[in-house]
């Protein structure tokens, strides 16, 4: 195994480096200085006006109306807008013929015990 300049210079150099580092151990002293240190992270974040708020419904469908102006002020539980869905009238609509069809069940039952009794 044959051994070039470069080799023995760096193996100089790393016996050196241990050397000195033995010896600080051995005397117990450290040497402290300070730098800067850049630790930088990627934050996301959304950042919220504390004077405007986001209004969410509780059901789906479109804006028919509003009843605030832009800007303006308004009071907690003030209604803003009318939220109009064609299925919702299509829901009522189911909804009162099976009242029309209970009370019509009810009128029969009514009628059928006055029979009976």
């Amino acid at each position: 195994m044959s051994i070039t300049a470069k080799g023995l210079i760096g193996l100089v150099a790393a016996m050196a480096v241990v050397s000195s580092l033995a010896q600080a151990a051995d005397d117990g002293a450290r040497t402290v200085c300070r730098q800067v240190v850049e630790d930088r992270k990627t934050v996301y974040a959304i950042v919220e006006s504390a004077r405007m708020q986001q209004a969410r419904a509780r059901n789906g469908g479109t804006v028919a109306g509003l009843m605030v102006d832009e800007g303006g002020q308004v009071q907690g539980g003030q209604k803003l807008a009318a939220i109009g869905d064609p299925k919702l009238v299509l829901q009522i609509q189911s909804l009162e013929a099976k009242t029309q069809s209970l009370r019509a069940e009810r009128a029969q039952a009514e009628i059928d015990l006055g029979r009976i009794q």
